[in-house]
């Protein structure tokens, strides 16, 4: 969503790139007339025309938003149609691991009647008055479901990405709370962030949420229910979830490749 080059209108704007032959190309970023797949369709079809790129796709790379991948009114299966032929579906693998991860915190703690998750919001609002070095790191029974060998690996990759640029500070963050979480302890000291929003512009705000909820447990109240979702949610984080996000790669919104 940005301002519109002329007046002060706020419009939806699709970047439309294509990669191929060692090289990346921005093609175009058109105007939205709404966010359909349809709308999103016919951009990237008359950006490929006027590029002459229409018989050099080969495949599509796109987020997992329900107006790209939808099986009858996506923008991937319209724009199929508009080429009459298949393409590579190629869905951006962070966003498949939203996906699983939003499952997996369906499952443990219950359907959410709003955007927010009550049990994070409860902690939100608790956060204040918690005792920031009651924290406890994970229990024995926890590091031995994991493995001594796994959790060596988990707590030497994680330490390796935080030498790498992260782009994100709760990229950062995650890193350094999976370190800690596993009895490590992070170059820069022992530090914990105040929760934040829970908004899906936040990657992983779950999996941050979830190890914070865990290492307080002491000083939050929860429910045995809670605790094991909770738990649960902790070891899929570290034992999956870290290790394949930043491995993921990262691609744009609507890529072809030529």
């Amino acid at each position: 969503m940005l301002e519109d080059i002329t007046g002060h209108e706020t419009v939806d704007r699709l970047p439309i790139l294509a990669s191929g032959n060692n090289v990346d190309q921005l093609l175009a970023v058109p105007k939205l007339a709404s966010g359909t797949g349809e709308s999103i369709a016919s951009a990237v079809f008359e950006t490929l025309l006027q590029w002459d790129f229409l018989s050099k796709a080969r495949g599509m790379s796109f987020d997992t938003t329900s107006s790209n991948p939808g099986r009858l009114n996506g923008a991937c299966t319209l724009l199929e149609q508009k080429l009459n032929r298949e393409l590579l579906w190629l869905a951006c693998r962070h966003h498949i691991l939203e996906i699983m991860l939003e499952a997996l915190v369906l499952k443990s703690l219950g359907p959410s009647s709003g955007p927010d998750i009550l049990l994070f919001v409860r902690f939100r609002k608790a956060w204040p008055s918690l005792n920031k070095e009651g924290f406890k790191v994970a229990d024995d029974p926890i590091l031995q479901k994991i493995g001594s060998r796994n959790v060596e690996l988990v707590l030497s990759f994680a330490e390796k990405q935080l030498d790498v640029f992260q782009p994100r500070d709760d990229y950062k963050e995650l890193l350094t709370l999976v370190i800690m979480f596993l009895g490590g302890i992070p170059k820069n000291g022992i530090n914990f962030m105040a929760p934040a929003g829970l908004h899906r512009a936040r990657w992983m705000a779950k999996g941050v949420y979830a190890i914070k909820v865990y290492m307080f447990r002491g000083e939050f109240k929860m429910t045995k229910k809670e605790e094991v979702a909770i738990t649960e949610l902790c070891m899929f984080v570290v034992s999956i979830y870290v290790y394949h996000w930043f491995q993921a790669p990262s691609v744009a919104l609507l890529l072809g490749m030529i």
